[in-house]
Formats: C-alpha cells, structure tokens, sequence
C-alpha cells in the first residue's frame, strides 16, 4: 500500500472510499496543492511551471527517489493511490464535490489545473482556484 499525505493523500482516500463504496462517503474534498501525478516531469504537465520557486523538480525528484522505495517505484508512482489521475473512470466519476486550491507559481499548478478538468469531465461537482502570485508554500507563508 502506498501512503501518502496532504492533498494528494485527501485525493487517493476520497477515490479509495469509492472504490469500497462502504459508508460513510465523504460528500466533499480540499486539495490545497496536491501532488497528482507522480509521473509528471519537466517534459510533461511541468513543462510550463518547471522553473517555480521552492518546489522545483529537482526537490520534488529528490522526494520521489526517497518516497518510492519498493520493488517496482515506476509502477509504484503510476498506481492511483500515489497518482490520483490514473484512477480507474468509475472511481473518478464517484469522487465526492472538489475544492482545489491552486498556487500559481507552483510546480504543480499544471497537473492541478488537469485534474480539476478531469473530475469535471466525470461530473463531478468541482471548483478550482488558482491563487494569484502563491508559491507552494503559500499556506507555511500565512504566518
């Protein structure tokens, strides 16, 4: 099982209650800078936002070498519950009501951004903000 944790964690948990569909569903989800897709690189969904400041690539490859440690990291980093975007349609379809808040100067603002228009296009209920001038660390930022 891979584990995770922040937005990216809200995300993986919301599909995974979808997957049991066990009471009790959540109804609704906040993503504050996720991490989406754990394939992504500078010559993908980074390809626009590779040069933001704190979280570069570099950092967020850093991150992924220690994160992704099992037999198979590659497989590891595709499967849904690290990279929410590759989910299964049915289970994409069955998250709950979305909120993603979105830095505009962060690494991550691409894949963010994707994933909104995704869950739209399964109808779900989602909203998305991208925060004007707001690195990832906006919310260490907030005093």
């Amino acid at each position: 099982m891979i584990f995770k944790r922040g937005g990216g964690l809200a995300a993986s948990v919301g599909l995974r209650h979808a997957e049991l569909a066990t009471p009790p569903k959540p109804v609704f989800q906040l993503l504050i800078c996720p991490v989406i897709d754990n394939l992504a690189t500078t010559e993908s969904a980074w390809s626009t936002s590779q040069n933001s400041p704190f979280l570069t690539p570099g950092r967020m490859e850093w991150y992924r070498h220690r994160y992704f440690q099992g037999e198979n990291p590659e497989a590891d980093r595709r499967h849904w519950h690290a990279s929410p975007c590759y989910a299964p349609a049915e289970l994409l379809a069955a998250s709950p009501s979305t909120f993603i808040g979105i830095a505009e100067c962060d690494l991550l603002a691409p894949e963010d951004i994707n994933y909104a228009e995704l869950l739209r296009s399964y109808g779900v209920e989602t909203e998305s903000k991208v925060y004007k001038g707001a690195t990832h660390s906006v919310l260490v930022l907030a005093g």
